[in-house]
């Protein structure tokens, strides 16, 4: 994906959640809980510059560049929640257990929307293109 549309993505996503959290699950307006929404968004940017570093642009899209250009991007989205926690508190979310589930979830979610689109690829090739050869590295 261009960097124009992946922007927009992201923050798109961003956008809905803070709506959804603000707007309809009651979430406090309070500087806390603001500055926590602004960090969600620099975070998925942040991570969004990482993959996109982990060389996801180019032609060769193999599963490990996939699986480590996630990887690399939870830890940079993580990080950058952490250091605001260290900041204005909340760094009890962070233990080890609550990330190690957090991991896991975002790695199956990879797993089935990869699933999900390397099936739309092979049943509409007209509509979605064609699947890559995946290269083993």
């Amino acid at each position: 994906m261009r960097r124009g549309p992946a922007v927009m993505a992201v923050l798109g996503v961003w956008a809905t959640n803070q709506i959804l959290g603000f707007g309809l699950l009651g979430y406090p307006w309070t500087p806390y809980a603001l500055a926590f929404g602004v960090a969600l968004g620099a975070g998925s940017l942040a991570a969004l510059v990482v993959a996109r570093r982990a060389g996801l642009t180019g032609a060769g899209i193999s599963p490990a560049r996939v699986a480590a250009a996630s990887g690399l991007g939870f830890i940079v989205y993580e990080t950058s929640l952490f250091a605001l926690a260290l900041t204005i508190g909340g760094t009890e979310t962070f233990a080890p257990r609550i990330v190690l589930q957090i991991a896991v979830n975002e790695g199956l979610w990879l797993a089935g929307l990869l699933a999900f689109y390397a099936l739309l690829r092979r049943t509409a090739p007209g509509r979605f293109g064609s699947l890559p050869a995946f290269r083993l590295a």
